[in-house]
């Protein structure tokens, strides 16, 4: 994740939210973003192994970082 201020213009440095084996691609699976009051939500869909194409189980990260303003 890395946070833009600006508009776009500039960026802070990026932090790694986690680290998955098969992160689940595309426009209906690949991660979300959202804000919620001081947390960050991500939510990724980790398709299991050996099955590709089938359904991806979906984990939801946390920011725990309470005091920050986005």
């Amino acid at each position: 994740f890395s946070l833009s201020r600006d508009g776009g213009a500039t960026f802070q440095a990026p932090v790694r939210v986690a680290e998955l084996p098969a992160l689940a691609l595309g426009n209906h699976r690949g991660p979300r973003v959202v804000f919620a009051g001081k947390s960050i939500l991500v939510t990724a869909g980790v398709t299991p192994a050996g099955q590709p194409h089938g359904p991806a189980d979906l984990l939801v990260f946390r920011s725990t970082d309470e005091g920050r303003t986005w």
